[in-house]
């Protein structure tokens, strides 16, 4: 898995590190997830904060994303990962509860 980090010069080595260990983590028993991209901008919109971090990722045909936005780009990045997490979980628990179809076998035939 490869992580992609756009606009976040901010960040440390160090919370970086941390932020791809955990998302490595989350991707290391499946092998839907090949690119993970995070970027973040200034947001205009005041009662949000000044930043705004977007977490995305193409999981076998689905895109998931999460943003989170605050004036600390540090707590908006761990809270985007957060919400990033859940939607991962919630696409897997979604494909898990899928029934698959039973195609006719020679018994149904008769």
């Amino acid at each position: 898995m490869e992580v992609h980090w756009d606009d976040l010069q901010e960040i440390g080595e160090e919370p970086r590190a941390r932020v791809e260990e955990r998302l490595r983590r989350l991707v290391a028993q499946h092998d839907d997830v090949l690119t993970i991209r995070i970027a973040g901008h200034t947001t205009g919109h005041h009662r949000h904060g000044g930043r705004e971090v977007h977490v995305s990722a193409h999981a076998k045909g689905k895109e998931i994303a999460a943003s989170r936005s605050g004036a600390d780009l540090g707590l908006a990045l761990h809270d985007a990962v957060d919400a990033f997490a859940r939607e991962l979980r919630r696409l897997r628990e979604r494909r898990s509860a899928r029934v698959p179809e039973r195609s006719p076998g020679p018994e149904d035939s008769a």
